[in-house]
């Protein structure tokens, strides 16, 4: 799940250690609550999409929409990608 905060996306706990491992993010201990976080800048999201999308995980992108007056932002889930289906050979 890519889980837009502001300009970054961000993966938390077990999320963080597996995308750190899959993506080579660097993982930092959390401020908001959770152990560990990673992420990335929003501007290179196609390229990690991609890669996850070759390595055969699918994606949930959850992202920021409408600012609110007060300090919470409204996020949703925007898109679910899933990675081409594998062609299988016809037995013929």
């Amino acid at each position: 799940m890519f889980f837009q905060m502001g300009r970054f996306y961000e993966f938390y706990d077990g999320q963080a250690e597996r995308a750190g491992r899959l993506l080579g993010l660097r993982q930092i201990k959390s401020r908001r609550g959770f152990e560990t976080q990673c992420g990335f800048p929003a501007n290179l999201k196609e390229a990690y999409l991609r890669r996850l999308l070759r390595l055969g995980f699918g994606v949930h992108l959850v992202e920021e929409k409408e600012c609110w007056l007060s300090a919470v932002k409204q996020r949703r889930l925007s898109e679910v990608r899933m990675p081409a289906p594998l062609k299988v050979s016809d037995p013929r």
